[in-house]
């Protein structure tokens, strides 16, 4: 947490329709401070750099491959990050694959 009183959200999607989605509902959040992933930039590598509290993730968003970015981080780099993942109810090969990561 910054001394600020801000806890760092990774939002890691790429889906335009959710992007607005969850920029309307932001200002209903004023403790959160979110950081957007950039095209080209791999989750792990964020969360490992940036340390934030919590990821919200599309877990079905083929550009950033969340499951196994989220495999990739040490048990150091999990510590203390919540991840709070979304998807399709009907796609519950990305629910298993999600509780193991």
């Amino acid at each position: 947490m910054e001394s600020s009183g801000s806890v760092k959200v990774l939002i890691a999607l790429t889906d335009m329709f959710f992007m607005s989605r969850i920029q309307t509902a932001l200002p209903a959040a004023p403790g959160l401070e979110p950081v957007w992933m950039e095209a080209g930039q791999s989750i792990a590598e964020r969360v490992s750099s940036l340390r934030p509290a919590l990821v919200l993730v599309d877990l079905q968003d083929p550009n950033l491959k969340p499951i196994e970015e989220i495999m990739r981080l040490s048990p150091a780099e999990r510590e203390g990050v919540l991840v709070i993942g979304f998807m399709p109810h009907v796609r519950m090969d990305l629910r298993e694959g999600a509780k193991k990561a």
